[in-house]
């Protein structure tokens, strides 16, 4: 199966990761072995620099308290997140392996995060691996039992995907996230409607999005409901008005629906955003969602 995308341009939603972020809070010392005041206060530092959009300060920040406190789990574990989001990766491999090392308590949000990075490096057995071990520890997790039936879809298992995703929102009813993460996949295995259901709930609970109501408006327009596609596509550009792709997918359903001058008003606004003519035209007559 090619990998799940409803935008031209490939991507997988991921749930999010599970980050103690510090947790903001002094962490306890423990013993004689435990965190200084000084390595805890670098922690928290660290944390701050990674809300603010500053991951290398972050980084030097962590490695100060690990120099401080080197049997300091938490740190390493923080460090190995930020070094993921910036996929350095064997790098964080290390770290998610000291951490676990030095402290068992954080096995699952170790499991839970690596886990996240090898489904976004496109490793679905490692990030499987992952997320069952994690799942071993805490087996009604409904983030860790999303990410899993994501890389399980991804990896071609549309069934098992579907059936983590089902128990995920079983548990936890209000994650728009996951019924969007499921209505992708319903979309890719030929399920359209349940892939629209999925989405209006997604949308219930996300009102303004205008990439959920782009992705609805591609089911729409595959299930054949064109108007409703267009009105979804209305409201995503009112929101987004500066999204090249929406004015690109409004021209191909104005043209189906016979709205030539519409259509045509369309693609000029989505070349004065930088989309490309011949692309507009491919995009036009192109099928909207991967075969598995």
């Amino acid at each position: 199966m090619q990998r799940i995308c409803l935008s031209r341009k490939p991507h997988f939603i991921t749930l999010l990761a599970v980050s103690s972020m510090a947790l903001l809070i002094l962490v306890a010392a423990c013993g004689q072995d435990g965190p200084s005041a000084e390595a805890q206060n670098l922690l928290l530092q660290g944390a701050r620099h990674r809300l603010n959009g500053e991951p290398l300060r972050a980084i030097a920040a962590y490695t100060d308290a690990i120099g401080d406190s080197p049997k300091f789990g938490e740190a390493y574990l923080e460090r190995a997140d930020t070094l993921s989001e910036l996929r350095r990766r064997s790098e964080a491999q290390r770290d998610y392996a000291r951490a676990l090392e030095l402290d068992e308590s954080l096995a699952s949000t170790v499991y839970v995060n690596r886990g996240v990075m090898h489904l976004g490096a496109e490793d679905y057995s490692l990030a499987i691996r992952d997320f069952d071990r994690a799942l071993e520890l805490d087996p009604d997790d409904p983030t860790t039992l999303g990410n899993r039936g994501l890389a399980r879809a991804q990896s071609g298992d549309l069934a098992g995907g579907l059936s983590d995703l089902d128990t995920s929102i079983s548990i936890s009813t209000t994650n728009s996230i996951t019924y969007a993460t499921r209505a992708l996949i319903r979309a890719v295995a030929g399920q359209h409607g349940g892939s629209i259901q999925d989405y209006d709930r997604a949308i219930q609970l996300r009102p303004y999005d205008a990439d959920l109501l782009f992705q609805r408006s591609l089911v729409l327009i595959e299930s054949g409901s064109l108007q409703r596609a267009l009105e979804d596509l209305d409201q995503a550009i009112s929101v987004a008005p500066e999204r090249a792709r929406l004015y690109v997918m409004r021209s191909r359903v104005r043209r189906d629906l016979g709205q030539v001058a519409g259509a045509d008003s369309d693609a000029i606004k989505a070349e004065r955003l930088g989309v490309d003519p011949d692309t507009i035209l491919s995009l036009e007559q192109s099928s909207l969602l991967p075969t598995p």
